[in-house]
Formats: C-alpha cells, structure tokens, sequence
C-alpha cells in the first residue's frame, strides 16, 4: 500500500493530513540525550590527623541516593556528609550512587590516611637562647640522680649542662672554641670518677667532618680535649669507659670503617684499630661475657650488621643481619638477645624499624614498623630503644605534611617470640621538632631533642618526661 498524502481546506487553510501526523509524532517521541550513571566525590583532605573532620563533596551525575562507607564502622546516606576519623590507618572510603529507578547504581572508591594526632607533653622543659638557637642532643643521667645534656648553640658552640630536672641548672659549660663550623654532639657519658666525657663531630671549613673529644671534671670545668682532624671523615658516634680511666671512642671513618680509638686518663691515643671496609657504626655497648658489641650499617650490602669483639678488643664476629635497612642503636636486653633500632624503606617511603636479634646467630627474632598503612602520607625513623621488664620503648622522628616532624615515641609489648606495639605518642606542634635520645629511669622515661613550635623565634633545647604509658 502506498501512503499518500490528502489535502483538506478549513477555511481557505489548506492542510495536508501526512504531514500534520508527522509533525505530532515528532513531538510526542523527540529523542532525549542520555546521561549515564557516574559516581564521584572529593573529600576535603587525603592526609588528616585522628580526630580532623573531613568534607565530602559529592560530584555525582544522575544519581538521586547515596550510600557512604568510611570503613571505620560508620555509614551516611547524606549527599555531602562530613566524617570525624577517630582511629589512625588508612581508609578506602566508598560511596554509591543509585539512580531514581532504584536498580541502576555506580561506585567510586577514594582512600583518607588518619595519622596520629600530635601533642604537647604535659612535663616539658624548654631551654631556650636569648640570640639564637639551642639543640639538645645527648644526656645521661649521673649517679648522684642528676642529668647532664649536651648540645649546641648558635650552630658551633658546645653547651653542657648539669640540672636537677631541667629547670634548675647546677652548672652550665660552654665551649666555643671548638670549631668555626657546624657542631654535633653523638654522646655523652659519666666515667667511675664522676668526670663527663662527650664525643661527636664538626664541619671544617672545607666541609670535611671532624671528631672530637672533651672530658670535664665533676664539676663541669674542661680537663682535656682532643681532635681526629686528617684528610679522611671522623665522626665520633659512641663512647664508653675502658680499663685504668681511659675512654674507649667508637668512630665512623670515611663512612666506611669502623674505628675503635683508646685514649688515656689524660687525654692521649694510646691505642687505634679498624674493622669493616663498608661498615659505618652507630652505637656500641659492653655485653654480657665481656663481649663488646657494635651496631651498624653496611652500606655495600644495604644491610644492619653487629661486630662483636672480645674483652681484648680482637674481632670474634662480623655479620649482617637478615633484613635490610640502616640502624642507630643496639642494646641487650636482660635475657642476651639484642634489639636494633634504626628504619627501612618500604613502599618508597622511609619506615621506622624495631628488631629482636637472637645473640648467638644475630637470627632475627622478630621485626616491626608501626606505620606502614600510612606508606608515603608519612615517614618514620627510630633513633633510641630502651628496655622495661617486658616492655621496650622506642625514640624517633615523625615526618609528615601537617606537622612538620614530630618526636615519636612507642611502646611494645615484647616476648623472645612475638611483639605488640601498646601504645604510640606523637609530641609536637606545627613546627619541627626531633628527639634524639631515650633514657629511662624506673617508672620514667625522659627524652631530649629540639623544638621550633613551642619555643620563641629561635630553636631550643626539648626535655620532656614521661609515664610508661606515654603521658
């Protein structure tokens, strides 16, 4: 059948009926533009600290009803909610998006990292400069109970100070003939005389690294000093008491070498002898069987690795250890096995590392870091570890874009099999501050280090105190 178009006049209006039919049935079935179904959101912030709110902005085309999952436990169907992340970790937050009809829905996934939020100690001493900064760097607590904190002001100027608590001060040294260039004390040490012995290296004036060595009385007045000052670069990292008052110095050499330097009551070398040939040593201690141990890193190998020498100082064992990454200290714990303490790179970012090492295999035992869910939100290394009964607590520093870097401390549970970390603080303000040593004493652990937040224009020296629940 043909279809053919007809013609009719209304009132001298000639319509044609085909194309009249046409025209409605364009109208009634105009072709609409489709919009599909895509779920999106943006949320304020991707790094938050526990306890920040984070806004979601939602970005959603189509979608009527939404259904929010922070992974936290909670859920929101609000179109634009905002979240209080209580606990730290890292959060795949997702939301879904369901059109009018119900059935046809889209999903979006975007992740939140809560870090912990950071604090300011309630038992916190600063010792500020009047024209410039102060860093604290080392302490020991004497044996009369009280502490001595070595550090530098104005960059070059060795400053020693003997205090009850921080606040008040028995006496105070300063040496400012040291060096031109930039100072850092590595440790500090009260020999069986009650003399003080502090070791730790400068900057020449061609950049070269220098060591040094000062010995002060009781009193704080200087006894001796002395230099390593050669072509090559001397750091002096550790120190401790050897036989008839002489001081035995644990050295970096090149950054490659371990060094062990013997210098009389009086300030003379008397003795010097090399280890390793990519080994650069960080901290030292006189084990149980009179074993001398010396912790590191070997850098050839990228690896930890313990030299242990015997009470006449000859080598019975060099070794790395079975994981990789660096170390800053190493102590024994009262059953012999070791705990090392330092970082290592996981997922790009720098991670701090808490290890139990058996003593006789140098096996590793155990191994944590306690921060891996934030993988590049934040970097984390330990610099100090100290032992409790069955608890060992940790020293270092939190980096982060919040905050700056913030003093972190932890707390571990610890068996000669497993470890849980107890309890985690984060101490500092909007600037940077750094811990640098843990020292504990019975039920109080101390720290020092340096802050910018809490002190006026310039740096200052950082003593904190705290319970053994991090309060």
């Amino acid at each position: 059948m043909v279809y053919q178009n007809k013609c009719f006049k209304i009132n001298g209006l000639t319509l044609f009926y085909g194309s009249l039919l046409g025209l409605f049935t364009s109208c009634l079935f105009q072709e609409q533009v489709y919009v599909p179904l895509n779920a999106d959101f943006i949320p304020s912030r991707t790094i938050v600290q526990a306890g920040d709110t984070v806004n979601f902005t939602n970005g959603s085309q189509v979608a009527v009803s939404f259904l929010w999952d922070f992974k936290d436990g909670t859920q929101s169907t609000q179109t634009n909610p905002q979240h209080v992340f209580a606990d730290t970790g890292r959060y795949a937050i997702t939301m879904v998006g369901t059109k009018r009809d119900n059935v046809t829905s889209d999903s979006m996934v975007k992740e939140v990292v809560v870090l912990p939020a950071s604090k300011q100690a309630q038992n916190t001493v600063l010792i500020e400069g009047v024209s410039g900064d102060k860093q604290g760097f080392r302490m020991t607590q004497l044996a009369d109970g009280h502490f001595v904190l070595a550090g530098r002001q104005n960059l070059g100027n060795l400053q020693v100070i003997k205090t009850l608590d921080g606040t008040t001060r028995l006496w105070e040294t300063d040496l400012n003939n040291l060096t031109r260039g930039q100072l850092f004390v590595e440790a500090v040490k009260e020999l069986s005389d009650g003399s003080i012995v502090v070791v730790g290296h400068y900057f020449d004036l061609v950049g070269a690294s220098d060591a040094f060595i000062v010995k002060l009385d009781a009193g704080g007045k200087e006894s001796w000093r002395n230099k390593l000052a050669t072509v090559d670069h001397e750091i002096y990292k550790d120190c401790m008491e050897g036989s008839n008052g002489s001081v035995l110095v644990l050295a970096s050499i090149n950054q490659a070498q371990v060094q062990l330097n013997e210098y009389s009551s009086a300030g003379v070398l008397i003795k010097s002898k090399t280890f390793g040939e990519t080994h650069v040593p960080e901290s030292m201690l006189w084990g149980q069987n009179a074993k001398m141990i010396i912790g590191g890193t070997n850098l050839g190998s990228s690896t930890p690795f313990v030299l242990q020498l015997d009470s006449t100082l000859t080598q019975e064992k060099l070794q790395d250890l079975g994981f990789g990454g660096a170390i800053s200290k190493v102590i024994q714990l009262a059953d012999g096995d070791l705990v090392v303490a330092g970082s290592q790179t996981i997922d790009s970012s720098r991670r701090a590392m808490i290890a139990r090492v058996n003593v006789s295999s140098l096996a590793t035992v155990w191994l944590n870091n306690p921060m891996t869910y934030s993988k590049q939100a934040s970097e984390e290394i330990f610099v100090d570890v100290v032992e409790s009964g069955q608890n060992v607590f940790a020293l270092g520093t939190h980096t982060n874009p919040l905050s700056n870097a913030d003093v972190l401390v932890c707390k571990y549970g610890q068996t000669n099999e497993a470890i849980s970390l107890e309890a985690l603080g984060i101490f500092g303000g909007n600037q940077a501050e750094q811990g640098w040593q843990l020292l504990l004493n019975g039920l109080t652990l101390f720290f020092i280090g340096e802050t910018e937040s809490f002190s006026n224009a310039f740096k200052a020296i950082y003593f904190v105190q705290l319970d053994l629940n991090l309060e």
